[in-house]
């Protein structure tokens, strides 16, 4: 079910298990959202539970069966849960569940990779249509008193490359940038797109290592060392694969005290913990002391530092 199917069902039916699953961050706590409002749950520190992703399916469902107090239903939120199994054997437990299930209880899993089931409503937040993000952004700006030249929307978006979640965090830098002019120009896009679309680039390229998808991390890395230089590159890489080391190490840390370590958005933590786990403890750390050791070597001889990249690359996908 695509997101806005999604909320136009919800005033028809609550459904006692969803998944609210895909990349985009904004769109799942969007989602999540809209659900709780449709579930009007009364006295919330009663009726909503939020269950840690390492909890077992068992346990959880054993939680699902316990009346709401004071309310017509309660809600269950299990967040970045990874279902990472080879066989499905979280999506087949939550399909008995589903069989039984407690119908004034609403299950909820939010997670960042994109699931399927015939039987359980998974609500796909991958993207939503370029027009949609288009209106939606020219809406949101209009709320706030700002407006948006149609040239600088299109290249914010093709700059994000239709990500909500980015183009969101994007439009934070850029109220804050025109807050006297209120009207977002093309030039204030190109003054901050720079650094934006390294970083995502980045970002994308850790994603494509995480899923061991060769092509686009080659593609990904060739188009960062035109864009940059191959030293920038480096640095670049070097924070990314940090931020995954302390997000995956930081284990009595929550998402909000980690990012405030770094720097960074909680939900880019929530991401960060994802591609770890996919990556590996032990890939990630001999990665960061390769890429210090690609540096070192850059610096005090002539090593070809666009090859070293290529190889490092080839590494982190083996």
């Amino acid at each position: 079910m695509q997101f806005v199917e999604f909320k136009k069902s919800l005033h028809n039916k609550i459904e006692p298990v969803y998944i609210i699953c895909g990349k985009e961050l904004y769109l799942i706590e969007n989602a999540l959202n809209n659900l709780l409002q449709a579930c009007n749950v009364t006295l919330p520190e009663m009726n909503i539970s939020y269950i840690d992703d390492t909890t077992p399916l068992d346990e959880i469902f054993v939680l699902c069966q316990t009346l709401p107090f004071c309310s017509n239903m309660r809600l269950v939120i299990v967040k970045d849960y990874s279902f990472d199994d080879k066989n499905n054997s979280s999506i087949k437990q939550i399909e008995e569940y589903l069989e039984n299930a407690n119908t004034s209880t609403c299950l909820v899993f939010t997670s960042t990779k994109l699931v399927e089931s015939k039987k359980i409503v998974c609500v796909n937040c991958d993207s939503i249509p370029t027009n949609m993000l288009s209106s939606k952004i020219v809406a949101d700006l209009n709320k706030k008193g700002f407006q948006i030249q149609t040239q600088a929307l299109n290249k914010l978006i093709e700059n994000v490359q239709g990500s909500i979640t980015s183009a969101y965090s994007e439009l934070n830098k850029l109220i804050a940038l025109t807050s006297n002019e209120k009207i977002i120009t093309i030039e204030h896009i190109d003054k901050i797109s720079s650094k934006t679309n390294i970083e995502y680039s980045i970002f994308q390229l850790s994603d494509a290592i995480a899923k061991k998808d060769a092509t686009t991390a080659t593609k990904l890395l060739k188009s960062l060392i035109n864009a940059d230089n191959a030293k920038g590159v480096i640095s670049y890489l070097y924070n990314y694969f940090r931020r995954l080391f302390l997000s995956m190490a930081s284990k009595n840390a929550t998402n909000e005290q980690i990012a405030d370590i770094l720097g960074v958005k909680p939900y880019s933590i929530s991401i960060a913990k994802q591609q770890a786990k996919a990556i590996g403890a032990n890939k990630i750390m001999q990665s960061l002391a390769m890429l210090e050791k690609i540096d070192t070597q850059t610096k005090t001889t002539f090593a070809n530092l666009e090859q070293e990249l290529y190889l490092f690359l080839f590494y982190t996908l083996s």
